[in-house]
């Protein structure tokens, strides 16, 4: 685990302190709204690549906090509620990853006489291809061992990366799933943040759903670019009141010949209360 309060001045980049400023974490599923207001300049050439942006961007993070103070990164979530067949057992709140799970779980929203979960989401943050063998095909992970020398050592997540970007065809034993959440290091407390692992960024392969450079009904861009993507997120000091505030800095490589690097504000919400994800 990693401690990440903020130490950020001027127009620098993210800065990371070491302990936060509160041991009380803020567990519960936070939804959070980053102004992006620098961006990594293509052409300068004063010597300070990442400038100010003209206007701003707005872009959705969505980030679940457990019991433990540890967050993680979520692309979507439904909020629903538990089913009791005895109609004086109070219902309880539950966050719902898997669709397989919806059936077992009541909504929360009736909609044309029905009960219905409540949908949050964030399409900008979309999760890397699961590679473990449970979501991967056999023959698939035994010619990525080959290919890439590994013997029988088990493929992880940079060797299917590494494989996918080699290929310029889509293989059809590759499956298409993809991680329901992502572990981040940090302490989710004011003064704390989270940020991907040094050796777990966000890959989106080649033939990733939502690789920007893929078309899936165009023949000639089957295969997008390989991606990396790593981030920080710092929150203020400031005793929580509502919201957490912070800075947020992305760096992004695959997109161009050079890493580009965009910053901003953060304002997070906190959605729920509700620790376990199902």
């Amino acid at each position: 685990m990693f401690d990440l309060p903020v130490v950020a001045s001027g127009n620098g980049p993210v800065g990371l302190g070491s302990n936060p400023t509160s041991t009380a974490t803020l567990p519960g599923l936070w939804m959070g709204t980053i102004a992006i207001d620098q961006v990594t300049s293509l052409t300068a050439t004063n010597g300070q690549p990442v400038v100010p942006t003209e206007s701003t961007a707005s872009i959705r993070i969505l980030i679940h906090v457990g019991t433990n103070g540890v967050p993680v990164l979520l692309s979507r979530v439904l909020l629903m509620q538990t089913r009791a067949a005895d109609p004086s057992v109070a219902s309880t709140p539950v966050l719902v990853l898997s669709e397989s799970q919806i059936p077992f779980f009541d909504g929360i929203e009736e909609r044309g006489g029905k009960k219905v979960g409540v949908r949050f989401e964030s399409a900008f943050f979309d999760l890397p291809r699961d590679w473990r063998p449970t979501a991967q095909r056999p023959e698939l992970l035994l010619e990525i061992q080959q290919t890439l020398n590994l013997g029988s050592s088990p493929v992880v997540a940079t060797n299917l990366f590494d494989f996918l970007a080699a290929r310029h065809s889509r293989p059809p034993q590759l499956n298409e799933a993809y991680w329901d959440r992502w572990p981040l290091e940090g302490t989710w407390a004011p003064g704390g943040g989270a940020r991907t692992p040094a050796d777990a960024p966000l890959l989106l392969d080649p033939f990733h759903r939502s690789n920007p450079f893929r078309h899936a009904f165009h023949p000639q861009h089957g295969a997008g670019y390989p991606i990396r993507r790593a981030f920080v997120l710092s929150l203020d000091s400031q005793p929580f009141q509502r919201e957490l505030t912070g800075t947020f800095e992305e760096t992004i490589s695959g997109l161009a010949t050079a890493d580009l690097v965009y910053r901003g504000k953060v304002s997070l919400q906190r959605l729920s209360d509700v620790t376990d994800l199902r």
